[in-house]
Protein backbone atom coordinates (compact mmCIF):
# COMPACT_ATOMS: atom_id res chain seq x y z
CA UNK A 1 0.00 0.00 0.00
CA UNK A 2 1.70 3.28 -0.68
CA UNK A 3 1.26 6.89 1.00
CA UNK A 4 -1.22 8.20 -0.38
CA UNK A 5 -3.58 4.79 0.17
CA UNK A 6 -2.40 4.90 3.53
CA UNK A 7 -3.39 8.89 4.54
CA UNK A 8 -6.37 7.93 2.61
CA UNK A 9 -7.24 5.39 4.95
CA UNK A 10 -6.47 7.69 7.90
CA UNK A 11 -8.65 10.43 6.95
CA UNK A 12 -11.32 7.70 6.79
CA UNK A 13 -10.05 6.84 10.45
CA UNK A 14 -10.12 10.61 11.40
CA UNK A 15 -13.75 11.03 10.22
CA UNK A 16 -14.51 7.95 12.17
CA UNK A 17 -13.28 9.09 15.49
CA UNK A 18 -14.62 12.88 15.13
CA UNK A 19 -17.84 11.64 14.77
CA UNK A 20 -16.97 9.31 17.77
CA UNK A 21 -15.36 12.31 19.57
CA UNK A 22 -18.84 14.12 19.30
CA UNK A 23 -20.94 11.53 20.28
CA UNK A 24 -18.43 11.24 23.43
CA UNK A 25 -18.76 14.92 24.58
CA UNK A 26 -22.74 14.64 23.80
CA UNK A 27 -22.85 11.73 26.34
CA UNK A 28 -20.30 13.82 28.92
CA UNK A 29 -22.51 16.78 28.96
CA UNK A 30 -25.79 14.74 29.54
CA UNK A 31 -23.43 13.22 32.48
CA UNK A 32 -22.48 16.80 33.44
CA UNK A 33 -26.17 17.80 33.65
CA UNK A 34 -27.04 14.72 35.77
CA UNK A 35 -23.87 15.04 38.64
CA UNK A 36 -24.98 18.45 38.66
CA UNK A 37 -28.86 17.39 39.51
CA UNK A 38 -27.34 14.96 41.88
CA UNK A 39 -24.76 17.09 43.61
CA UNK A 40 -22.02 15.15 42.54
CA UNK A 41 -17.90 15.83 42.20
CA UNK A 42 -17.29 16.02 38.42
CA UNK A 43 -14.37 13.76 38.16
CA UNK A 44 -14.47 10.42 39.28
CA UNK A 45 -10.80 9.51 39.62
CA UNK A 46 -11.67 5.98 40.04
CA UNK A 47 -14.00 5.33 36.89
CA UNK A 48 -10.86 7.07 35.44
CA UNK A 49 -8.24 4.80 36.26
CA UNK A 50 -10.97 2.00 34.93
CA UNK A 51 -10.88 3.48 31.80
CA UNK A 52 -7.35 3.81 31.31
CA UNK A 53 -6.53 0.01 32.50
CA UNK A 54 -9.03 -0.91 29.79
CA UNK A 55 -7.79 0.95 26.90
CA UNK A 56 -4.07 0.73 27.44
CA UNK A 57 -4.96 -3.17 27.48
CA UNK A 58 -7.24 -2.57 24.21
CA UNK A 59 -4.45 -0.29 22.44
CA UNK A 60 -1.41 -2.27 23.48
CA UNK A 61 1.60 -1.92 22.27
CA UNK A 62 0.46 1.51 21.97
CA UNK A 63 -0.93 1.81 25.77
CA UNK A 64 0.84 4.87 26.68
CA UNK A 65 -0.05 6.98 23.50
CA UNK A 66 -3.60 5.82 23.82
CA UNK A 67 -3.39 6.14 27.86
CA UNK A 68 -2.03 10.27 27.03
CA UNK A 69 -5.15 10.53 24.69
CA UNK A 70 -7.73 9.78 26.96
CA UNK A 71 -6.06 11.69 29.47
CA UNK A 72 -6.70 14.72 27.84
CA UNK A 73 -10.51 13.28 27.10
CA UNK A 74 -10.59 13.53 30.62
CA UNK A 75 -9.51 16.63 31.34
CA UNK A 76 -12.02 18.12 28.09
CA UNK A 77 -14.78 15.86 29.18
CA UNK A 78 -14.41 17.73 32.35
CA UNK A 79 -14.48 20.78 31.44
CA UNK A 80 -17.67 19.79 29.19
CA UNK A 81 -19.83 18.75 32.11
CA UNK A 82 -18.73 22.12 34.14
Amino acid sequence: MGIEAMRTEIDAIDAEMAALLKARFRLSTRIGAEKKAKGTAVADPGREEEIIARVRALAAPYGAEAEAIWRLLFTLSRNVQK
